[in-house]
């Protein structure tokens, strides 16, 4: 039994679907209906028991009471309460469409509905009880409640702000696409900086406030020679102000680095590349957001002044250092040359020694470097900020150094007692009791004994031949250019679950470091997502179920079936191989064949040819098996995508170069092997005594199974054979590139005979 989905129903109204839902998709009962319904439900009631008929009388007078004010808008009516279209907007718009049932626009929406009474019902249940949260439920609660006071806070800074104007659009369209030449002249004081500036502004020339800074130096002022800046090289307060002005204008004094500062512009030009900047909509966005930008920092330095916060410096730079070691959200990909935008942020690695060092303090109160991971650990790593220089990471220290003074402006401007966030609050403990009391009262009853499993099993064992599930980890990119050189860096070294934090822009996987969840065989509607999931190799070793898996690092590794527990692993790469020339990749599905496993690597196919290796592994031991589980290694076999075959103790190993190899499994010796001349993409079949191998140029061989080499037979089957024959009900089945062809000896005994079926007529 598992636990029902919580759906949060508030009273926002969505506009759509009002007229289908009052008016098609339940018929709604009437006055009469429902005061007959009401009036029968009370009778009953009295029936019963006189204290539980007045209870039945006050439920229908509400019941009639709701009726009479909404008139045809309810949905439905059910003991105790109501569903009006609102309600059941609110919550169908919270689903994906997904998660939605099945079934036509009408049949969804009912069944639906019935869940949203359901839930309802359960709700009403659940409140009747005393609601005890967890830790954990009490923590994302609190969480949710002090980010919705917080934005709150943040809304009321910037109610007063104007929106971005054309013209202010028209003014980014400059920046964009020029350089101002500009020189900036900082001052020792702001009254000496005031009175040049007024000079300045009478027509006073510039050369002589160069000359006064010539004969007093840098007790006056410092003044920087005319260049030429871009708009994103300088603060955006800055921007603004130069692209405002006019060639040969003065600005007004300006605050830069805390010191009072006056530009003189002496013209605009052209950039070199003209910048696309999108339309209208998409610039004012910008500007909003850089005004709401300026709000928040003015809004911190405020706070920073208030609470007297302050920063260790030298610390902040062993942060900072950290920080610098993980690679930037934008990129540039140094195998393909491609822009990468890595979505997932990690946090730094800090060495334990470090992490109670000081970073800032708040009054009497200090955080440290433990302080910052732990609350940056709690947020997802998609909505991480990146730091990489010492600004960003003050902003990203005073997220918790500032949060408590924060939070208490907050309530003092009577911001936590907004009815909406209440509701918020009360819709998540809502969901969190109707939880717990399914837990309690349904849960609770459900016993579930191995002895009666095992029971079921022993009477009717086909009764468990379900499908084959996998639970794998999942990395999804939006570019196959991405995703290529991705499995590249696997192939290096790099691990699947830093490169899943890293890249993934999934988010169902994503925040579970890229696992998907039980998936059924069959499933995947892309052939080669099912052949990945499903392309490993399930046996009993040692007297344990293992499943034993060839990856796209190189590596084999093996889990127990029944809890998913690591139990070995192997390198199939000698650790001074290089990728992509000598290092390589697992394709080919392992063999385990008397406690042991048999695998080669292999590049992917459009790579080429190259080195190759091939191993039997002892896999009753555990851990890392790379040297102590190695029982041989066969190294003049090339790049192999193929599964071998094992028969009589020989092992039949083709590769990419188009050699088939016939080894002792036991001790890895060579004792034949048959050159096919073109690249065998499929593996070996043995029946009957015989090898059947297809390759590249269409032909099919066949030779004696045997440690000594015997070709029967060959045939061509007019294009590539990729695949791998297979033998079922008297035929033999072989597929080219574009027919199927079945193959079977004639009733006489002798002659074969051959029907083929073209790819579309199969």
């Amino acid at each position: 039994m598992t636990r029902r989905s919580s759906h949060v129903l508030d009273a926002s109204v969505l506009a759509a679907l009002a007229a289908l839902l009052a008016a098609s998709l339940v018929a709604p009962p009437t006055r009469a209906e429902t005061a007959a319904a009401s009036e029968t439900a009370a009778a009953s009631e009295t029936a019963a028991a006189s204290e539980t008929a007045a209870a039945s009388e006050t439920a229908a007078a509400s019941a009639t009471a709701a009726a009479s004010t909404a008139s045809d808008s309810v949905l439905a009516i059910y003991d105790g309460g109501a569903v009006y279209p609102h309600d059941f907007r609110a919550a169908w718009w919270m689903l994906s469409p997904p998660e939605r049932p099945p079934g036509d626009a009408l049949t969804s929406r009912k069944t639906f509905l019935r869940s949203v009474v359901e839930r309802q019902l359960l709700a009403a249940e659940a409140h009747k009880r005393v609601l005890v949260l967890t830790p954990a439920e009490s923590l994302s609660i609190e969480r949710t409640r002090v980010q919705l006071i917080q934005n709150a806070l943040f809304d009321e800074l910037t109610k007063g702000l104007k929106p971005p104007t054309d013209a202010d659009a028209e003014r980014f369209r400059r920046e964009k696409n020029e350089l101002a030449e500009v020189r900036f002249v900082t001052f020792k004081d702001w009254q000496r900086a005031r009175s040049w500036k007024s000079k300045l502004g009478f027509g006073t020339p510039f050369s002589d406030l160069d000359a006064a800074i010539a004969r007093e130096g840098a007790a006056l002022a410092t003044a920087d020679s005319l260049r030429f800046v871009a708009g994103e090289q300088i603060p955006d307060t800055l921007a603004d102000i130069i692209w405002s002005m006019h060639p040969g204008q003065v600005s007004d004094i300006q605050s830069y680095d805390d010191q009072p500062t006056i530009i003189m512009l002496r013209t605009f030009r052209s950039r070199p590349v003209a910048v696309t900047v999108g339309e209208n909509v998409a610039v004012k966005s910008e500007l909003r957001g850089r005004q709401m930008a300026r709000v928040r920092e003015r809004h911190r330095a405020e706070l920073a002044a208030k609470t007297g916060r302050t920063f260790d410096d030298a610390n902040l730079r062993i942060l900072l250092a950290a920080q610098l070691k993980l690679r930037p959200r934008s990129d540039v990909d140094s195998l393909t040359g491609q822009p990468v935008i890595r979505a997932n942020l990690p946090l730094p690695y800090i060495a334990a020694a470090d992490t109670g060092r000081v970073i800032a303090r708040v009054g009497a109160s200090a955080i440290t470097i433990a302080d910052y991971l732990r609350f940056w650990g709690q947020v997802p790593a998609f909505s991480r900020p990146e730091v990489r220089e010492m600004g960003s990471l003050e902003g990203a220290v005073d997220r918790l150094a500032l949060g408590p003074a924060l939070l208490a402006e907050a309530r003092a401007r009577g911001l936590d007692n907004d009815p909406m966030l209440q509701s918020v609050v009360d819709n998540m403990r809502e969901g969190y009791a109707v939880n717990h009391f399914y837990d309690d009262v349904f849960q609770s009853r459900v016993k579930v004994t191995d002895a009666a499993l095992r029971k079921m099993w022993s009477a009717d064992p086909a009764h468990y031949n379900d499908r084959a599930t996998v639970s794998p980890r999942l990395l999804v990119v939006d570019r196959e250019s991405l995703a290529d050189s991705l499995k590249a860096r696997l192939a290096a070294g790099a691990t699947f679950i830093d490169l899943v934090k890293e890249y993934s822009v999934d988010p169902a996987t994503s925040p579970k470091l890229g696992l998907a969840g039980k998936v059924y065989a069959g499933s995947q509607d892309n052939a080669e997502l099912e052949e990945g999931m499903f392309g490993t190799a399930v046996g009993k070793i040692g007297g344990v179920d293992q499943v034993v898996v060839g990856e796209g690092d190189g590596w084999v590794r093996a889990y127990e079936a029944a809890t998913g527990k690591d139990l070995w692993q192997f390198d199939t790469n000698p650790k001074d191989s290089v990728w992509p020339k000598t290092r390589n990749e697992l394709i080919a599905t392992p063999v385990i064949y008397d406690n042991k496993v048999y695998i080669a690597n292999g590049q992917d196919p459009e790579h080429g040819e190259g080195v190759g290796h091939a191993y039997c592994i002892d896999a009753t031991k555990r851990g890392d098996l790379t040297k102590d589980g190695l029982v041989w290694h066969f190294d003049k076999i090339r790049r192999s995508i193929s599964t071998p075959a094992i028969h009589d103790g020989l092992i039949y190993y083709p590769d990419f170069s188009g050699f088939l190899h016939c080894l002792d499994a036991k001790t890895g010796q060579e004792l034949w092997q048959h050159d096919m001349f073109a690249a065998i993409w499929g593996s070996p079949l043995v029946v009957d005594g015989k090898v059947y191998l297809g390759d590249e140029d269409g032909d099919v061989v066949i030779l004696q199974a045997g440690k000594e080499k015997k070709v029967i037979a060959e045939m061509n089957m007019s294009s590539s054979v990729y695949s791998t024959p297979v033998p079922a009900n008297g035929a033999l089945f072989i597929m080219n590139r574009n027919q199927l062809f079945a193959l079977a000896v004639s009733s006489g005994g002798a002659t074969p005979t051959q029907s083929k079926a073209s790819n579309s007529q199969q």
